[in-house]
């Protein structure tokens, strides 16, 4: 398809949206406005204001999507933000005259609520759900003073702190979130192609 019919598709496509969300009392400003084409290669220019809008990731609400799918980014970013929450309580977390209870619910409001934000729409593979796993047992053991060479399991440590496996909880956020996608309104600001 050449540049320009790409370009007229691109803009009907915006402007059909645009209006849209006219209905729900949302507008789209167009100096604020990028795209993103998914698995797409090529350059679209939309608007004369707007010298090249298209993107290859950005971050939105907190999250960061990008071009090629996945969600390797995100989930390292996931992990350096729920790092910085970790260092702001550790005065908490790593105090010895704290209870352990006092110590997981402030992991668990704190800590985990950052972690696993934006969660609902992952999909994990192997290996970024063991980064989480092991960024999780590396704050838990921090915080209990339990070392590697302690032999204490993950699972006995998760018992003493009073939680759960990230993996589970994420599947549960995952599973919640297609709930709500099955009981939306028919006629929802997002089109209905999930049913």
């Amino acid at each position: 398809m050449p540049i320009d019919a790409k370009r007229q598709k691109v803009f009907k496509e915006a402007e059909k949206w645009s209006k849209r969300l006219v209905g729900y009392d949302l507008k789209v400003n167009n100096r604020k406005t990028v795209y993103m084409e998914m698995n797409v290669t090529g350059t679209l220019s939309l608007d004369d204001q707007l010298k090249d809008p298209k993107v290859d990731r950005f971050t939105y609400l907190g999250s960061m999507l990008q071009q090629e799918g996945g969600c390797a980014k995100e989930v390292n970013a996931r992990i350096q933000k729920g790092w910085l929450k970790w260092r702001s309580i550790s005065g908490v977390m790593c105090d010895k005259k704290m209870p352990i209870w006092l110590k997981s619910k402030a992991y668990i409001s704190i800590v985990r609520s950052v972690l696993l934000y934006g969660s609902e729409t992952w999909a994990l593979n192997a290996t970024e759900e063991n980064l989480f796993q092991a960024t999780e047992m590396r704050m838990i053991r921090w915080s209990l003073e339990y070392t590697k060479l302690d032999h204490m399991t993950n699972d006995c440590l998760r018992a003493k702190m009073g939680i759960q496996p990230m993996a589970d909880l994420i599947n549960e956020n995952r599973l919640r979130w297609y709930g709500h996608i099955l009981r939306r309104e028919t006629n929802d600001v997002i089109e209905n192609n999930w049913t």
